[in-house]
């Protein structure tokens, strides 16, 4: 996280992020390895912006995707949103160790949902 935390959003990279085909599906979807490899990675690479604005880029796309995540099983339940207050998200993985992905997710959840965040 301390790369991304020094960098600032490109816009233009984010929508193309925010694009991807697989975004339009509808849950329960989940990822593998190779969409981060095959689809996200050379997106990232062939944008030639400062390293620091392309993590910074990605951090804010995964936030916006999370949120979006939840504000669609929202919907498609037929629920309040305030039923989801005070839920909480634990996250798992590789991201668990970049604090400023835990950071601004937290931030956003809690902004949007009242969710909290906790990872292990």
């Amino acid at each position: 996280g301390e790369y991304s935390s020094k960098g600032t959003v490109n816009e233009i990279l984010l929508n193309k992020l925010n694009q991807l085909d697989y975004y339009k599906k509808s849950y329960p979807k989940s990822l593998s390895n190779s969409f981060g490899l095959n689809i996200v990675y050379p997106l990232l690479e062939s944008d030639p912006i400062d390293i620091h604005d392309a993590l910074r880029t990605y951090i804010e796309h995964i936030v916006q995707q999370t949120s979006n995540a939840i504000q669609m099983i929202i919907e498609n339940e037929k629920q309040d949103k305030s039923v989801y207050a005070k839920c909480k998200i634990l996250l798992t993985g590789g991201g668990t160790h970049n604090k400023f992905l835990f950071q601004c997710l937290k931030s956003e959840l809690e902004k949007n949902f009242s969710i909290e965040v906790e990872y292990p």
